[in-house]
């Protein structure tokens, strides 16, 4: 099964991204006319103001943060991290994951070969939680709360039972690092009918979805996914939250450009609070949080 999903079977061609460079090309070719021909940038500008809104729009946060709502015994902390399989500082990792207590963390490309010396250097941090792991996918989920792995391809699955405040209630993680756009845009396609299914015919109600979705928003796998889901990032107290890629890139730039980093939650969530934090630990990703509640706790 993990042959089929590997991301280097086939060339990579990332055919969602093609926004992104449609609105560089529309950046340059606006300065050129300005610095070169000021009255025909005049003409060009109503185009690029469309682009850039087309751009822009799918990654904006929609709704405010209820920050003045949290109640901190009763909110659950939520952290996703695409640690970068080449990021070989593992106890800086595990000194962001202590900077950063959350109750539940999914992590990505934590590889094999270098599992057991993450784990070493996440409890010489002090990082201490419950996990689970997939060898094949190089997955892992942390949890506050004892874990059931259930599945650990093509995605790892686990389930965590809430204790109090939280009703004892089951949830049901997904922790997933899905393939890149290919030239065969079926390979990806694929994986995400296997788990929208999968999320579908699972009858816990209390769903989380967390990882590198290797999409960005305006992929139509993100529009459909499945009904009911909320995205954390429309609850962001900035309106642009992009996640990749970091200044410790291969093609490092000084700021993020793509948003392909998410966390999803069911719809008994209420989500209090969403970020991406400041430090990645010499990932080409920046790690994101989420704060939640149950609404059967408060509404």
């Amino acid at each position: 099964m993990d042959g089929i999903f590997h991301d280097d079977v086939i060339a990579i061609r990332y055919l969602h991204f093609s926004y992104l460079a449609l609105f560089l090309l529309s950046t340059l070719l606006l300065l050129y006319l300005v610095l070169r021909h000021p009255r025909k940038s005049l003409w060009f500008l109503p185009a690029f103001l469309v682009i850039s809104l087309h751009f822009f729009q799918p990654f904006a946060a929609s709704e405010k943060p209820l920050k003045n709502s949290i109640n901190k015994a009763s909110s659950l902390r939520i952290l996703s991290f695409s640690v970068n399989s080449r990021n070989d500082h593992y106890a800086d990792v595990a000194r962001l994951l202590k900077q950063y207590p959350a109750d539940i963390l999914c992590l990505q490309e934590v590889p094999y070969s270098r599992y057991s010396r993450f784990i070493s250097e996440l409890h010489e941090a002090g990082v201490n939680y419950h996990y689970v792991y997939s060898r094949l996918r190089a997955l892992m989920i942390l949890s506050r709360f004892p874990l059931t792995p259930n599945k650990t391809l093509p995605f790892l699955q686990a389930t965590t039972t809430l204790p109090a405040p939280w009703q004892h209630r089951v949830l049901k993680i997904w922790n997933i690092h899905a393939p890149k756009a290919l030239t065969q845009k079926h390979y990806q396609d694929f994986y995400f009918k296997h788990l929208r299914q999968d999320i579908e015919h699972d009858p816990s109600p209390l769903k989380l979805v967390c990882g590198d979705f290797n999409a960005t928003p305006h992929n139509d796998i993100l529009q459909t996914f499945v009904p009911g889901f909320q995205p954390a990032y429309h609850y962001a107290e900035q309106p642009l939250l992009f996640t990749y890629p970091t200044p410790a890139a291969s093609l490092p730039t000084p700021f993020p450009v793509l948003k392909i980093d998410y966390i999803l939650l069911s719809s008994h969530f209420s989500i209090d609070r969403y970020t991406r934090l400041t430090q990645y630990a010499h990932s080409d990703h920046y790690p994101i949080m989420a704060v939640v509640h149950l609404r059967t706790l408060r509404e």
